[in-house]
């Protein structure tokens, strides 16, 4: 991530790159709370009746541990569900 920032901070137009990677470490700052809620809830050892959708969905929570958007889906979901 960190040559990510570096190639943004190169380019031409200073004042964008710099705006974008703010939205990153926002982004970032904002998926990490989001990631400790929904891994709380959605954790098998609560759901033992349906441990495995939910070992599923701890999975997919893991894998887009950055991705904020993907997190609001899944949040999305999951409160569908309950």
């Amino acid at each position: 991530m960190i040559s990510w920032l570096k190639k943004m901070f190169n380019k031409k137009d200073k004042k964008e790159s710099v705006y974008e990677g703010i939205n990153v470490v926002e982004s970032i700052g904002k998926a990490k709370s989001l990631y400790k809620e929904l891994i709380k809830q959605a954790h098998p050892d609560r759901h033992p009746n349906e441990e495995k959708y939910y070992e599923e969905l701890t999975d997919r929570i893991n894998a887009n541990r950055y991705n904020y958007n993907e997190l609001v889906k899944i949040k999305e979901e999951l409160l569908s569900v309950e």
